[in-house]
């Protein structure tokens, strides 16, 4: 899922200037973020699983790339303090930028989907783009930024899926859509997930925070059960274990004290029905 060099006559796009905030009182540029050598911008959003897939892979390789010369930062279309929350959640090792609605940087940027890879040079133009999760595409444009920087760029793991498609962005759906997706959440859960098209209507258990962090034990929210059919979405410990509590699952109940193995075969025989 390699997208165009956003070329015009085969004449290098300059890359469109940042319309987001960042956590500091410093403006984000695009100058600011090539100085060492170049940029890594990567388009995302919270309610994205492929963008959390490409953040949770991306994010450990971040602080090597920064030495090197390569500045990634992670540009959300949400509000910012859920981009702050998501970033370290997933292990996102570098800059977090978001942008508000009607998310101008992502149409500047000519974005359909997310995740969104753009790579920027010294110059301040477009090297390349990648959309989705697409790790040959993505080693691709990672070797690209190396030999503009002259360095050997470490490179994501070759993990399974190796494609998976992305997200519609918020700049590509109807405005006052997007808009309502951003709106922060009411007092009243139930029924904002019912809003959402999270649940059929019939009564939940909001998954917050706390209530994953008791059903999870201690144990590691990261750890992976495997791959789940169709879509192949990574069922992470702590994402089974926010369907655990929206399905109003008791602690004591869930089967995860076992040992890792025993975990993972769980896991297989609840999804093949086995």
């Amino acid at each position: 899922m390699t997208g165009s060099d956003l070329s015009r006559g085969g004449a290098p796009l300059r890359a469109p200037v940042l319309s987001v905030r960042g956590v500091g009182p410093a403006e984000v540029t695009v100058a600011g973020l090539t100085a060492g050598g170049g940029a890594l911008l990567l388009f995302v959003s919270e309610e994205c699983p492929t963008s959390a897939m490409a953040l949770r892979r991306l994010g450990p390789l971040c602080g090597a790339w920064q030495e090197a010369g390569l500045t990634a930062t992670a540009v959300f279309e949400d509000p910012l303090e859920v981009a702050v929350r998501v970033a370290r959640r997933l292990g996102w090792q570098a800059g977090v930028a978001a942008e508000d609605p009607p998310y101008r940087t992502s149409r500047a940027y000519r974005l359909v989907s997310v995740p969104t890879a753009v790579l920027v040079d010294r110059a301040g133009t477009i090297a390349g783009t990648v959309t989705g999760w697409d790790h040959a595409a993505l080693v691709a444009l990672i070797g690209r930024a190396g030999a503009l920087l002259g360095a050997e760029l470490a490179i994501p793991e070759a993990t399974e899926p190796l494609l998976k498609p992305g997200c519609s962005s918020k700049a590509a759906i109807d405005p006052e859509l997007a808009a309502a997706i951003s709106v922060p959440a009411g007092t009243d859960d139930v029924e904002e997930m019912f809003e959402r098209g999270w649940t059929d209507g019939l009564p939940v258990v909001p998954p917050t925070p706390d209530r994953v962090e008791a059903m999870l034990g201690g144990c590691d929210g990261r750890a992976s059960l495997g791959l789940v059919p169709p879509d192949m979405g990574e069922a992470t410990l702590e994402r089974v274990a926010a369907c655990a509590v929206l399905a109003g699952w008791v602690v004591t109940a869930w089967p995860w004290r076992l040992n890792a193995g025993s975990s993972a075969a769980w896991a297989a025989a609840t999804t093949t029905g086995k």
